[in-house]
Formats: C-alpha cells, structure tokens, sequence
C-alpha cells in the first residue's frame, strides 16, 4: 500500500513494483472500505491519498501489508497538482490560484478525498503522518528519479529481495514515454517527472509563503527539504539511460504492428524469454515474440474450460485490468469463456491491437465451442462446449445473442433443449429454458394462440 501525498510519485511507484513483483494493480475506491480490501486477494499493489485515520490503520495492524509513503519537494508537488487540477490545460501558472491553493483551499476533483475547503498543507500532512508510522518505507522521489535502479533495489530489499533482471525490465516497462502511450487520452497524467522545477516556475510570493509561513516551513523541515535552491537535494540529476530498443519498433518480423500494450507485456513475460527475444531485434520485433503473444498461458480451465486456451496477450491483460479481474474473477471455469468475449470485443479498439491477434483467440474460441464433450451419465451422448455452456450459465440465450436468426436459432435452441435434458437437468429448468427460449421464435400466429404474444 503507497499512502502517501498526490503528485509525489506514487503512480510511477506503483507501476514500478507492479512490474517488479508481476503483482495485480487493485485500485480502491474514493471512502474507505474495508472488504473492497478484504475482497482484493493476498497480491496486489495500490497506492491511495489519505491520512491515517482508525479503520485502516487497524486493518493494516490486523493485516500487515507492506505500507510505503512517498515525498517530493513540495515546490514541485505544488507545480504538478497544480496542473493536475486544471486537467493538463494550463500552460502558465497563475498567482492567484496557487496563493489560494496555500492558503485557502482548492477543488481536488479526482485527486483526493480532502475537501475543497483545505489548502495545499493537508495534502503535503498525508505523508508526513505516514511517515510517523512504525513500520512506513519511505521513498522520496529525488532519489527514485536520479537513481532509480539503486532506489528501487534499496526498497525491493526491504520488502522482498528481486533480481536485477526483474528491476531492469519494471524500469523500462514504466519508462515516462511508455506511460504516456500506454494511458492514451490520459497521457498528460504523465507530465515532467522533472527534478526542481519549482525554482524556475513558482511565483516568489509562492515561494515566500512556502519559505515563511506556518505551517508550510515546518511541513518543509519535517520532510526534509528547503526552499534553498542550493540545497543537496536540490540539485539532484537524472542518470542519462539507454532506451530500449523495443520502445522504437514499429513491427514484429512478420509485418504486424506492434501496439504500447505489446512493449508491456515484453516486461511481463519470463525473464529468460524477454533475455532471447531482446538479442533478435534488428530493426523489428522478433517473430518467436509474437508467436508467444498468441501461444496459450500455462493456466487451464476446469471441466469443459478444460480445452479452451487463453493467450499469453490475454493472460497479460486480464492481470493487468484489476476491473476486469473482478468481473471475471475465475478463469477455470464459466469466467474464461466470458473474458475471452470480453478481450475480443473490447482489446483492439482500446488496445489498438492488430486484428492478428484478435484473431487468434477467435480461432481458438470457435474450435472450443465447436468440440463435443461427453456428457456425464449419458453414455454415447456428446454435445458441443458451446451448448454445454450455455446449459450451464444462460436461460435466456436469445437475449444475449440476439444476431442469431432463421433455421440457426431454431437448431441452436432445440440443442440447447436436447443438451440440458441429456444432462438430466431438473425438469422445472428444462422449461424455463422452453419458455424462454421457445417464444422467441415461434410464429406470431401461433404465440397469440398460446397467450403469449406482446
């Protein structure tokens, strides 16, 4: 959990150790909630805006998460929320507003929790508290931006030692340019990063309210700064690094694009893979890379899911989507079909996925539905995944797949009926699935005669 200040740093860390540990990212909502929390799972890493307060400090005595705060010089954090406020619309700061962001109080609109009646203090005491408390990992932001290899290794070996490898790849997956492509039209989230803007940007009557007055110069001293635009850690600078030779392909060997998401999952993927992959590119990504995006992820289905594959893309998406996750939160059984209806429909308009991959798990998805299972206590009877699954999670089938018409609907609805009586399904099912499914087919002549016409 990263408790800590807005604009210190904590998304960047968040994804940084997200990539480190291979960890899903659980968001919490806006007010506390403990089984928000308590429903999340044991791995996860999220990071929120908010003082101590009871309920949470005696669900992390209780639970033991491991607890970091992050701090930045506050000129600086003052400068990004600023902007961030303003939604990444103002390129010049005014006066006015910061003088009333210090002293008087300002609209967080989804940022915090705080109010609109508290000045900029209250979000720099967010941090300062957390750092009061036993047991807190703080990580200041200077130091993750001028060294971030050190810091990172510095932290990881307080929590749980990483390799350098594992380092390497979270650093390069959350490189600035990357974040930005990967948030899309959010992408101005990602603004600077930069190391002491403050002493060029802020206003001197900023600065001097910052410098003078209370509680904003023990705030300062508390986390360790000064307004001396000399000071050590004022003059920290960003290591030059090499970027990675991925974040420049456009292609993979074969002529596929190759979109943010993919440079991503390079990351994510098993160290030894991304080492070999990394040692083919020569202008373009390498074809035994995209054949692995398409391959299916060691993870099996339970029962008739048993044969139905899940790509490593896939796979990679659905740990990366904590909404997702939580919509489908089993891919052994009925939540593997349902994902995969839900990457095809939604990961290449969100993604920019190339239809090559999208097309994979298609192919894998219809050669699944179309195999026949043996059906339990039916010696000889078979029946297609598809209508087995249907059997099992709808009865209303129509509704959820309305394009189906003519002769199609009619054997698909008469297989269904077939199936979940071969099944030995109760008899009261059987027909609610008549009922429901057989009104919407039969003609209108013949509805209005049984009553049932509307």
């Amino acid at each position: 959990m990263i408790l800590s200040t807005p604009k210190t740093g904590n998304t960047w860390l968040r994804h940084l150790l997200a990539g480190v540990y291979r960890l899903p990212q659980f968001y919490l909502p806006p007010d506390f909630d403990r089984a928000s929390l308590d429903r999340a799972g044991s791995r996860w890493v999220t990071h929120y805006h908010i003082r101590p307060n009871p309920l949470l400090t005696d669900w992390i005595r209780e639970e033991r998460p491991v607890v970091i705060t992050t701090i930045r010089h506050p000129g600086d954090v003052l400068i990004s929320l600023y902007h961030h406020v303003h939604r990444f619309r103002a390129a010049a700061l005014d006066p006015e507003f910061l003088r009333r962001m210090l002293l008087e109080g300002f609209e967080r609109t989804g940022v915090t929790t705080d109010s609109g009646s508290r000045p900029f203090s209250a979000d720099l005491a967010c941090s300062i508290e957390w750092m009061g408390c036993e047991g807190t990992h703080v990580v200041r932001y200077e130091d993750l931006r001028a060294d971030t290899t050190g810091t990172l290794r510095q932290l990881t070996s307080r929590i749980f030692p990483a390799t350098g490898e594992r380092i390497a790849a979270a650093i390069e997956m959350c490189e600035l340019d990357q974040m930005r492509k990967m948030a899309g039209d959010f992408g101005g989230f990602f603004r600077e990063g930069r190391l002491g803007a403050w002493r060029d940007e802020l206003p001197q009557e900023t600065a001097d309210i910052l410098r003078g007055h209370e509680p904003y110069a023990s705030q300062l001293a508390a986390l360790g700064y000064s307004m001396d635009p000399a000071g050590p850690l004022n003059a920290a600078r960003v290591q030059p690094r090499q970027t990675h030779p991925m974040a420049t392909v456009e292609r993979f060997e074969n002529g596929v694009r190759v979109s943010p998401l993919l440079i991503q999952c390079l990351f994510w993927a098993p160290d030894e893979l991304r080492a070999r992959w990394e040692n083919q590119f020569q202008g373009a990504a390498p074809a035994s890379f995209y054949e692995w995006l398409n391959a299916p992820c060691p993870a099996c289905g339970r029962g008739i899911y048993e044969g139905l594959s899940v790509s490593n893309l896939a796979a990679f998406l659905y740990d990366w989507r904590p909404d997702v996750r939580l919509a489908y939160p089993d891919l052994t059984s009925r939540s593997r079909y349902e994902y995969l209806q839900w990457f095809l429909r939604y990961a290449k308009p969100v993604y920019n996925l190339d239809a090559a991959f999208i097309d994979a798990v298609r192919g894998d998805l219809l050669r699944w539905a179309n195999a026949t299972t043996p059906i339990d206590g039916a010696p000889g009877v078979r029946a297609t995944n598809f209508v087995l699954h249907i059997c099992r999670t709808r009865t209303n089938v129509l509704a959820h797949y309305p394009h189906i018409r003519g002769r199609d609907r009619r054997a698909l609805v008469r297989s269904v009926f077939k199936a979940a009586r071969s099944l030995r399904m109760d008899p009261e099912y059987v027909h609610a699935l008549e009922e429901s499914l057989g009104r919407h087919w039969l003609p209108s002549g013949v509805l209005r005669r049984l009553g049932l016409y509307e």
